[in-house]
């Protein structure tokens, strides 16, 4: 890592002391170079992974500022956006490795969290929607996975927390019920844990 770092600091730097338009400019090099940086890199699966995990902790914690802050998040959500896609890309070019798609889940379950602590449902039922589709999708390939189990029900619940507090009680319930339905079916197959 290097430049696109930096530049990501100096944005930083640059908000902190309240230009905005400093800091824009700056996430947009950052941006332009951890783009590049993966294009020129797309055959090192292993530095992909690293540079596209970087980029969405990069994101995420900025997401988690400008949330907080009321601030518009644009800019945060593209750094997650970039990471999400390369991971999208690395699960579709390499189908039987599951750490790609663990990844996926793995931020959209950051970013659910994140926006349910904040209290922005609407964006929290999103990201679980995301995740509940490639831990569906996990869990069938892999129904021994003990953490798989675990997971898919929790982001069930987390949909019905996310829609029932966003006005959407109907919906709410029905993923209620579907994260006891899953529980049940779940439990027996289910190893115990080691």
């Amino acid at each position: 890592m290097g430049t696109e770092v930096t530049y990501f600091d100096l944005a930083t730097m640059y908000f902190e002391r309240g230009n905005r338009e400093k800091a824009v400019e700056y996430h947009r090099l950052a941006l332009e170079r951890f783009e590049q940086i993966i294009a020129e890199n797309s055959e090192d699966i292993e530095f992909v992974f690293i540079t596209a995990s970087k980029v969405h902790l990069l994101g995420f914690t900025l997401l988690g500022n400008m949330v907080h802050l009321g601030e518009d998040s644009g800019l945060a959500k593209e750094y997650c956006t970039l990471a999400r896609k390369t991971f999208e890309e690395l699960s579709e070019s390499f189908p039987t490795n599951l750490a790609f798609p663990e990844m996926l889940v793995s931020f959209a379950e950051q970013c659910g969290e994140m926006y349910k602590d904040a209290d922005k449902m609407e964006a929290a039922a999103l990201e679980f929607e995301y995740a509940r589709k490639h831990l569906e999708v996990l869990y069938e390939s892999c129904p021994e996975n003990y953490s798989y189990g675990i997971r898919l029900f929790g982001t069930l619940n987390n949909l019905g927390i996310a829609y029932s507090d966003s006005g959407e009680q109907e919906k709410g319930k029905e993923y209620f019920e579907k994260a006891i339905a899953f529980n049940l079916r779940s439990r027996s197959p289910l190893p115990r844990r080691p």
